[in-house]
């Protein structure tokens, strides 16, 4: 009776951390990046991240391309975890590559932020020999490598030597085939908002926008443009356009997420024709998420279709009479109040 209570009591107990170095090996193995999660028990915000975010099914898709850790900074190997990184606050959402070196702080906490955050630091977080001196890394062909490169180089202030790493990234992966001359030009694109006057950041966006329209990038671009003065935005009719070109290229790819963003971000620029395009769209690739009903439901509202969007917020929660979300837009819309996101689009994913 003792040994099966014991061996109840050790199943039930969680898994010990491993040391970091079997982490680092088992993502070399792999050929993924790595991606730590390091909380305190004592931390709110980590239990939140642990229960509601972490095992939602976007961020489960876009975890499989990582070797995922969580540490507690106050135990075990997480104390070494969290002093070799510099950890202050809980909870740190770190991407690591295979060999140890840090290459993101992502801010993003909520479902849709995180999985973007993933997505778009995975394709070359797993470059190896970022160690290496630069000048023994001079004959460098691979873009994956260079960009990782050019991103630790941007971490330690070292821009100008960034900037030109991400050109040869944009020159060695023509047409964006590989989804990295698109990231290469977003960090440059970082650069250039630091930068530009006020006047000129919505043209800076949509230029990158419009050069790589079909990534979930594009969408966060435009989607910034919402937070510029309208008398300092890009005429209308250019917004309009790349809008558009956006729009399209994310619901050729079905991505749902990106989509979902965009058509809130196109409502609120003054296009709900374009809003409820790209909401559709989500819809049409998620089609079991009834977070792209509110989103419909506010653009069909902004276009002057009230009563069609309280229609379909109501048949929504036919679907699922509990969904918190879907009861809370219909109370706004039923009082006549406009819907909002729950969650601002942020457009860059890393830390500041």
């Amino acid at each position: 009776m003792l040994a099966t209570l014991v061996m109840a009591a050790l199943a039930a107990a969680p898994a010990a951390e491993p040391p970091f170095r079997d982490v680092l090996a088992a993502a070399a193995a792999s050929g993924k990046p790595v991606f730590l999660d390091v909380y305190t028990t004592w931390c709110g915000p980590c239990r939140a991240l642990e229960k509601d975010v972490l095992p939602a099914p976007d961020v489960k898709r876009a975890l499989e391309g990582y070797r995922y850790q969580r540490y507690d900074a106050e135990k075990g190997p997480g104390i070494e975890v969290a002093h070799r990184f510099d950890v202050r606050v809980y909870p740190s959402l770190l991407v690591v590559t295979p060999d140890g070196v840090l290459i993101a702080r992502l801010h993003e906490q909520t479902v849709d932020g995180l999985a973007r955050a993933l997505d778009e630091w995975r394709p070359f977080g797993a470059a190896r020999g970022l160690q290496v001196a630069d000048e023994a890394a001079e004959g460098e062909k691979d873009p994956a490598v260079l960009l990782a490169r050019g991103v630790v180089a941007d971490r330690a202030g070292r821009s100008a030597q960034a900037r030109a790493l991400y050109d040869r990234v944009e020159a060695l992966d023509p047409g964006d085939q590989r989804g990295l001359a698109s990231r290469a030009a977003f960090r440059k694109l970082k650069q250039d908002l630091a930068k530009a006057f006020v006047r000129n950041k919505g043209e800076t966006l949509l230029a990158f926008a419009g050069k790589y329209p079909g990534g979930e990038l594009a969408a966060r671009a435009v989607g910034y443009i919402q937070f510029i003065a309208p008398v300092m935005r890009p005429p209308a009719p250019r917004l309009r356009e790349v809008g558009k070109a956006v729009a399209d290229g994310l619901a050729a790819r079905k991505d749902h997420l990106a989509l979902d963003g965009l058509a809130w971000a196109l409502d609120e620029l003054g296009f709900p024709d374009l809003a409820l395009e790209a909401a559709r769209a989500a819809q049409a690739a998620a089609p079991y998420d009834l977070q792209h009903v509110i989103t419909e439901a506010a653009a069909r509202d902004a276009a002057g279709a009230h009563d069609e969007a309280v229609a379909l917020l109501q048949k929504g929660l036919k679907v699922d009479p509990r969904h918190a979300r879907l009861r809370e837009a219909l109370a706004l819309a039923q009082r006549g109040r406009p819907l909002r996101p729950e969650h601002r689009m942020n457009v860059f994913t890393d830390e500041p």
